[in-house]
């Protein structure tokens, strides 16, 4: 599938999406999926519609792929968990919700201050 075919065809999820048109949605956004079991934007998307049919092991199944694409991205994080807790697997579900509360770049704390002699106007601006 071209990128062009696979934009139209987020569109058209989207769209069913919008129109409330869920279940048209999960068929189109399975289809999607696996043609291109990668696509951040598709197993997000179906990982939503999962959710909002309550198919919470579905959904689980799409954020945890996502999660292991995008590790930095909170949200993935924060959808497992949710799906976890749906699933009454309190436990479990602690995990993703630690990762989402974890600073992600503790490391880069502070390093601006090497260029604090040159962000004097943006500092003041800021004040």
């Amino acid at each position: 599938m071209t990128n062009q075919q696979l934009n139209a065809h987020m569109r058209k999820l989207a769209d069913l999406v919008q129109a409330n048109r869920i279940l048209e949605a999960r068929a189109l956004g399975v289809r999607l999926a696996d043609v291109s079991p990668n696509n951040t934007q598709v197993l997000s998307t179906l990982g939503a519609i999962h959710g909002r049919l309550g198919e919470f092991k579905e959904a689980e199944s799409c954020y945890r792929v996502l999660v292991a694409l995008e590790a930095k991205s909170f949200q993935h994080h924060n959808y497992l968990g949710l799906s976890l807790v749906m699933q009454a697997r309190l436990k479990e579900a602690l995990t993703p919700f630690e990762r989402v509360l974890q600073p992600i770049y503790q490391s880069s704390v502070g390093r601006w201050k090497h260029y604090e002699s040159y962000l004097g106007e943006l500092i003041d601006a800021l004040s």
